[in-house]
């Protein structure tokens, strides 16, 4: 019977193309669904965690900015190794090719090297208010060389800044897309610039865990929450992600019509191929075949499909 199944196919696989096209689509749907949702929640977390991956605690305050109390007070615990603020504003940048100036994202890098996320690939870090560094995609983009200067203004207003690129950085993620300049640690203090501070990444002594850490800063009780890395990253993501799930779902609904459609062709191309095959059947029951061959045949055949 299994010849006879195979022969039968190699003689009529044009009978299966509809059947076999719609199962592939409707498999290829539900896959793709997977995957692009995978890749997206991937891609999220990434650019939105990648500050927190040289810390060992995040301290968020209860309220913006984080006071320089605060800090002082994390910086005096033993278990405390260094600290670093999560400065970040917005300004508009002239770049050297272009005339009008555009929005930008300003950030620091941080003093102690074991909280610096960003990855040096050439030059130097910035030192003082006065110099800058970019990604790698942000230097290709806007043709940046070393020694260009740029002008930072604030969108509260004040003195514009020139800066000069001194170095560049690996390609950095962004949810949004949007560049990012980085300056020394303190400069935007110096700028006198409204930054918006409400984190504090903070590393471990030698020999102390992250839970230990947490345990010891949250024992303070300062007006702030405590979290480990990994509680950061949950907490961060979850947001976006729960969006990326519900369109996930959105589209896994259309694949469930893809799906239904392939098992209404598939159904309809078997029951047109048994009703074509009854001469073929009947004879078979003639010559001897029962009636759970015939029907092992026509399953066999699906199966075939199928796989």
């Amino acid at each position: 019977m299994l010849a006879l199944t195979l022969a039968s196919l190699r003689l009529h696989h044009r009978r299966y193309a509809a059947a076999g096209l719609a199962i592939m689509l409707g498999v290829g749907f539900c896959a793709l669904t997977f995957a692009m949702t995978a890749a997206t929640k991937k891609g999220l977390g990434d650019a939105l965690v990648q500050r927190y991956s040289a810390a060992d605690v995040v301290v968020r305050a209860a309220r913006m900015p984080v006071d320089s109390a605060a800090i002082e007070h994390v910086n005096a615990l033993p278990e405390v190794a260094d600290t670093a603020l999560a400065d970040s504003t917005v300004a508009q940048v002239a770049w050297p090719d272009r005339a009008d100036p555009t929005p930008i994202a300003v950030g620091e890098i941080a003093t102690a090297e074991q909280l610096r996320w960003q990855q040096l690939r050439s030059g130097a870090l910035p030192v003082g208010s006065g110099e800058f560094v970019v990604d790698a995609s942000t230097v290709t983009r806007e043709n940046l060389e070393v020694g260009d200067v740029i002008t930072l203004t604030s969108f509260s207003g004040g003195a514009p800044h020139r800066l000069t690129l001194v170095g560049v950085l690996d390609t950095i993620q962004s949810v949004d897309g949007a560049d990012t300049v980085f300056v020394a640690d303190g400069a935007m203090d110096a700028w006198n610039d409204r930054s918006v501070t409400s984190e504090m990444l903070v590393s471990a002594a030698a020999g102390i865990s992250p839970d230990a850490l947490r345990n010891a800063i949250a024992a303070t009780g300062g007006r702030w929450s405590v979290l480990t890395t990994d509680q950061a990253r949950e907490q961060a993501t979850s947001g976006l992600t729960d969006d990326v799930d519900v369109l996930g779902l959105v589209l896994l609904a259309f694949a469930a019509i893809a799906l239904f459609v392939a098992a209404l062709v598939t159904a309809n191309t078997f029951t047109i191929v048994v009703a074509q095959r009854s001469r073929d059947l009947a004879l078979l029951r003639c010559i001897g075949a029962e009636r759970r061959h015939v029907f092992a045949t026509v399953l066999l055949e699906a199966l075939v499909l199928g796989v």
